[in-house]
């Protein structure tokens, strides 16, 4: 429980999402993986499997890979990307402390970039939705 908290206290995300339970959520995952680590990993092999078999599909030397909802990077096979695009960018609305370290370590290539901050209060009913664009 401590580590859980620990967790989310090094767990970045703008306010909005903070406030809708991303990080909490985002901390009990990790606390889960560590508790159930050896019952994951055939998950979390089919999940690195299914991610390289995708990467080669990528048209040779397409420079980078948007990976959305990868904030816990348990799951991906970085090294092998890595080796395959110039930069992998991942998409995330909660980022724990092994994403900011891959993101600081690796910074040329490697990005972890949250959502908008605008996009969260949206969600959370703190801002109106914008009008929807009439298409003729």
């Amino acid at each position: 429980m401590i580590a859980e908290f620990i967790h989310y206290l090094g767990t970045r995300t703008n306010p909005g999402a903070r406030r809708l339970g991303y990080a909490g959520e985002a901390a009990a995952l990790e606390a889960r993986h560590r508790r159930c680590r050896e019952a994951w990993l055939p998950h979390l092999a089919a999940t690195r499997a299914a991610l390289l078999r995708a990467a080669e599909l990528a048209h040779p030397n397409s420079g980078d890979a948007l990976l959305v909802g990868g904030g816990s990077v348990h799951d991906l096979p970085l090294a092998e990307l890595m080796d395959r695009f110039d930069r992998i960018v991942l998409l995330d609305i909660a980022f724990g402390v092994e994403a900011r370290r891959f993101g600081q370590t690796l910074a040329e290539a490697v990005a972890a970039m949250p959502p908008r901050r605008h996009r969260h209060r949206r969600l959370a009913g703190k801002t109106p939705q914008p009008a929807a664009r009439r298409i003729a």
